[in-house]
């Protein structure tokens, strides 16, 4: 691990990752979709969910009242509560699901490269976790509605940031009571091999949305970056895809 200058101040990084390697050239992390991560209400609080090192967690700690931090790779939490240290940011260890499943990281031959060791590894923010139906399955599912409830002061949430490396839309479904209640804007990313492991497609994250009352649109035709948007009442029930 090492200390890196980045725009956002000093953060610890694994030594060969990717995103350390971004952060250290001056560039912003997942740039396109800052206009969006800065469009929702600041009065609120932000749900980052895949927060790796923290870095989009410290930008939004800058304009929004507080921000949930989920991060499940084991190694990476540490780097997170590291780099993430006000009493404005609550994090969470575990992988963001619709149920307290038990997971496990994803085989090599799912991500497409090796996960091991840690500092050599080419994109630890991109490792996946899978369920286990083995009750020593070292990670534990986090359904958020049920963490929010448990807090002695629930935050309203405007926005929710979502990249789980194929966790997306169970996350999603983990935060069903808050998207109903606070009706935050989301972003979120599709990835359809790392989807299908928790047998989920683009049918399913489309009929989640509409049922939800949200609209739906691509960030960049060359990305799998979305955001959803809730509808006015005046929009009536169909959703709009861009």
């Amino acid at each position: 691990m090492k200390t890196i200058d980045t725009i956002l101040g000093p953060f610890r990084v694994w030594d060969s990752d990717h995103l350390g390697q971004v952060l250290q050239s001056g560039a912003f992390w997942d740039a396109q979709l800052l206009p969006f991560l800065d469009s929702a209400d600041p009065t609120g609080w932000a749900i980052d969910i895949g927060a790796s090192v923290g870095f989009l967690t410290r930008y939004l700690l800058s304009r929004y009242q507080g921000v949930i931090a989920v991060e499940a790779n084991p190694r990476t939490f540490p780097l997170l509560a590291t780099n993430i240290q006000v009493p404005t940011a609550l994090l969470v260890h575990g992988v963001a699901y619709d149920r307290p499943a038990r997971f496990e990281q994803a085989p090599d031959d799912h991500l497409g490269w090796p996960s091991s060791p840690p500092d050599l590894c080419p994109n630890v923010s991109s490792i996946a976790f899978v369920r286990s139906f083995s009750p020593l399955a070292p990670l534990q599912g986090v359904v958020l509605d049920d963490y929010l409830d448990e807090l002695q002061v629930v935050p309203r949430i405007t926005l929710v940031k979502v990249d789980a490396q194929g966790c997306d839309l169970r996350a999603l479904r983990g935060l069903r009571r808050t998207l109903r209640r606070d009706r935050p804007l989301v972003v979120f990313e599709f990835e359809q091999a790392a989807s299908s492991w928790h047998g989920d497609d683009w049918d399913d994250y489309e009929q989640f949305f509409r049922r939800e009352g949200y609209t739906i649109r691509r960030v960049r035709d060359d990305l799998w970056d979305y955001v959803a948007t809730p509808r006015t009442p005046d929009e009536g029930q169909i959703a709009v895809y861009d």
